[in-house]
């Protein structure tokens, strides 16, 4: 960060989930900002998180300047991951353990979250059948497997990026912008987010 000049950090410790596993990550945020900001007064620490068992004290908190909200691989009650109804739990999860909600950036996957658990993951850029509205496919060719799979589809991201210009929520990260399609295919994941900017955001 030093020798380049970089604005700042980003964390992505996955998962703690003890008191202990939280205990030495305040105390690893917080040695990170002491030193940080002894060279750089502005620098930027970010950590990627998930809604569920959240451990981090107020102090750490208030130290991170953007929380990636891990908004995906959790599947609701119809087997979908990514869903706009994770996204809402989460944020309030966050709010309710002292996040700061403006720090929040709201997280879409681009990719496939296979209902059976199975390790393989399909990109929303392979899949042929992409379809704007559609989160479910039920035959997904991947790795030389077939199997069921929800993504967070170009609507529902739009959905996801629409939750959070009305809530009050810092933005949006796409993981991984190398899973989704060109903007050229209006079947993108981020032509949905754009098409939602042009519906709600002026200029």
């Amino acid at each position: 960060t030093k020798k380049y000049d970089f604005d700042g950090v980003d964390i992505d410790l996955e998962y703690p989930a003890s008191a202990d596993d939280w205990k030495n990550y305040d105390s690893f945020i917080q040695k990170l900002n002491k030193d940080l900001s002894e060279y750089k007064e502005d620098i930027v620490i970010s950590t990627a998180l998930s809604a569920g068992q959240l451990g981090l004290s107020q102090e750490t908190f208030d130290f991170i300047d953007q929380i990636q909200y891990m908004a995906y691989d959790g599947n609701d009650e119809d087997g979908y991951q990514s869903s706009l109804h994770q996204a809402e739990e989460g944020l309030r999860d966050f709010v309710n353990n002292g996040a700061d909600i403006s720090k929040i950036n709201i997280g879409i996957a681009a990719y496939a979250r296979p209902i059976n658990s199975t390790p393989y993951w399909a990109s929303w850029r392979a899949l042929d059948e992409a379809n704007y509205w559609n989160s479910k496919y039920f035959t997904i060719h991947d790795a030389d497997q077939v199997y069921e799979g929800t993504f967070c589809s170009p609507a529902l991201a739009g959905d996801k990026l629409a939750l959070e210009l009305f809530s009050g929520a810092g933005g949006v990260m796409v993981f991984r912008v190398a899973c989704d399609k060109t903007m050229e295919d209006p079947n993108s994941v981020a032509c949905g987010l754009e098409n939602t900017l042009h519906r709600y955001a002026e200029n």
